[in-house]
């Protein structure tokens, strides 16, 4: 038995709006009637489409709505406004998380009130955006949705970004016979991108791309329309991959580095440059694996935390592009464009260049590990495409 609820039916928040470590803002969901179930007028189809911008992303959500009863109908729908995270305050929003509302019905402009509850509801929003709308009988009508919002993101799973739609239909009558989610990218760089739904579960998309843009498209039939959807993206680096080792190694975050889709729009750069993103951990380019030398701080800290007595890293960066990196007895010197590391003073050729990139005008440096690997008796393992275990082996700092 469903629910009845005011303005609609109990709806799981999406997972990372509400982590502590997260940021959301506009968090839109279904059309839905705004008081308890609607047993005469059925949700046909539901398209979404969510397209990336530079700063924010686009929703459009068009609904397909059906009388199916031999009388004339008066509906009130409310289109949920949600601000999740740890950007949202306590109470109300008394500012809207969307930008530039609106929405039309049978392709005309339609006035739809924004309006506060005195507290959050049952299905987790305080905020809806309501019209009534008139059907005669066994008339179909369209409704479309528009808005942009900021992007989201959390620390819990690997992913900078992230766009969120609430599937929240089942409050009409009977099963919605089709709903359709589209994320476009349309920037130019390499990307890569991973869905998931209500409980953590990984949703696969079908992936289509062209030289200008890539959609990643998910589709359900005939079901109750009751969903939280996620979608996370970032720029990424070619042959990206992930320690499994690292401090950031749950089973959550490795599970969203196997499901992750890679897909690039736009020309492939000739270099490393901040089109294709910045690395936090290690990379496969030109057949050589990378280290960052900001992970490998790290790395060594996590190190130096099991080593007795314990130690802590240190790195320091020189003005022409070189870094010295000290922990315990351990001493690793570089230089960009060097294909020569200094490791406790000795000089080890790396027959291959450090290279940087820059991020937000910083530059980042990134060494080859093979040397560094066998002159210390760190261990290597490269698993599939996605991730690497690194290992410190017979080192005891």
């Amino acid at each position: 038995m469903k629910a009845i609820l005011l303005f609609g039916i109990l709806a799981i928040v999406p997972m990372v709006a509400r982590a502590n470590d997260s940021s959301f803002e506009g968090v839109g969901g279904s059309m839905r009637p705004t008081r308890g179930e609607n047993t005469a007028i059925r949700m046909v189809r539901e398209t979404v489409v969510l397209t990336t911008n530079a700063d924010d992303y686009s929703t459009r959500a068009d609904f397909v709505f059906s009388n199916e009863t031999g009388r004339a109908q008066n509906v009130s729908m409310g289109f949920p406004e949600g601000n999740f995270g740890d950007v949202s305050s306590d109470g109300p929003m008394k500012t809207s998380g969307f930008r530039g509302f609106k929405t039309l019905v049978d392709g005309r402009p339609f006035v739809a009130k924004r309006t506060i509850l005195r507290e959050m509801d049952s299905s987790g929003f305080d905020t809806y955006w309501i019209k009534t709308v008139a059907f005669a009988p066994h008339q179909t009508r369209h409704v479309r949705v528009e808005f942009r919002s900021p992007y989201g993101g959390s620390n819990d799973w690997g992913m900078t970004n992230s766009l969120s739609y609430s599937f929240t239909g089942a409050n009409w009558r009977g099963n919605v016979g089709e709903s359709v989610l589209e994320v476009r990218v349309t920037q130019p760089g390499l990307w890569r991108a991973v869905g998931f739904g209500s409980n953590r579960k990984i949703l696969p998309f079908a992936l289509s791309s062209d030289k200008n843009s890539a959609t990643f498209r998910r589709v359900w039939k005939n079901w109750n329309a009751q969903d939280d959807v996620t979608f996370g993206l970032e720029r990424s680096t070619p042959f990206w991959r992930k320690d499994t080792t690292g401090y950031d190694s749950g089973g959550f975050t490795m599970k969203t580095v196997l499901a992750t889709q890679t897909v690039r729009v736009g020309p492939k750069p000739k270099e490393l440059d901040d089109s294709q993103g910045v690395p936090t951990e290690g990379f496969t380019y030109n057949n050589t694996f990378y280290v960052g030398v900001n992970y490998l701080t790290s790395k060594l800290d996590m190190w130096g935390d099991e080593h007795t007595p314990k130690f802590e890293s240190k790195l320091t960066f020189a003005q022409a592009t070189g870094f010295d990196l000290r922990a315990g007895k351990l001493r690793i010197q570089g230089r960009e464009g060097d294909s020569v590391l200094r490791i406790n003073g000795k000089a080890i050729a790396t027959g291959t260049p450090v290279i940087t990139t820059r991020s937000y005008g910083t530059r980042m440096l990134y060494v080859p590990f093979a040397p560094l690997g066998r002159e210390l008796g760190w261990k290597l393992t490269l698993k599939g495409e996605r991730m690497f275990s690194l290992e410190r082996g017979n080192w005891q700092g």
